[in-house]
């Protein structure tokens, strides 16, 4: 018993120090949490000194993996948990974003076109109006149309529309854009708190915020490009 409760102290005192650290083969990810869509653009830190396990599938060393984290666009989760009591954290799980390496992802679990809760995707323009790029190679893609939400018929047919316009050219691959309207919050809805959905850009919602904004935008030719420096103006406007 004594030796057990030793090995216990020991494994939380690796924890506790270590930036990035592996229990059962899994990493353990030094994150904060931000609880809603307002928790996050108000830079409201809901939770923080927590971990995600992430499964070590090649077997790789912290240094390794530490480096390659740096530049990752997706995490996926095992387990949320308290960095102190190593108990899990159900709350991390439904989360709407986490902050982890200066980096902010968006979960899953609120996107009804790419439902899959314990997956975060990272950012890339943050604002008003937020993206997050999906390339043509990325895994991401396989988890589009798989899920009906929980949301019956409404929800296959859901799954049916993104495969529509949902593809815009990006140096000759074709990239999907998540697309979040953080002034457009629903819920709270069986798992998720009141917070803004992630779902797939499409050419008809381009043709929505150019009416409603008040601007001119080809959404019918619009490139990668188009779309980013689009957003990132009416972003900018927002804030003016």
């Amino acid at each position: 018993m004594k030796k057990k409760f030793t090995f216990f102290l020991s494994l939380l005192t690796l924890i506790i120090n270590a930036q990035v650290s592996v229990i059962d083969n899994k990493f353990a990810l030094p994150i904060s949490f931000y609880k809603t869509t307002d928790d996050f653009i108000n830079n409201n830190i809901t939770a923080n000194d927590k971990f995600a396990l992430v499964k070590n599938k090649t077997n790789l060393t912290r240094q390794q993996f530490d480096s390659i984290s740096k530049t990752s666009n997706i995490l996926k989760s095992q387990k949320i948990i308290d960095k102190k009591t190593l108990q899990e954290f159900e709350e991390g799980t439904r989360s709407w974003a986490l902050k982890y390496n200066e980096n902010y992802f968006f979960n899953l679990g609120y996107s009804t076109d790419v439902n899959s809760w314990s997956t975060w995707v990272k950012f890339d323009v943050i604002g008003k109006y937020c993206l997050i790029f999906i390339p043509q190679n990325s895994y991401i893609n396989n988890l589009i149309g798989n899920s009906n939400g929980g949301l019956g018929l409404n929800g296959i047919l859901m799954k049916e529309s993104t495969k529509w316009g949902t593809n815009f050219s990006n140096n000759n691959n074709n990239t999907r854009i998540i697309f979040i309207d953080t002034t457009n919050q629903k819920g709270p809805f069986l798992s998720r708190y009141r917070s803004s959905i992630g779902n797939l850009l499409t050419k008809k919602t381009l043709k929505k915020l150019a009416k409603e904004n008040n601007v001119s935008f080809n959404e019918k030719e619009a490139t990668f490009d188009d779309i980013v420096n689009f957003i990132t103006t009416l972003n900018n406007n927002a804030k003016s």
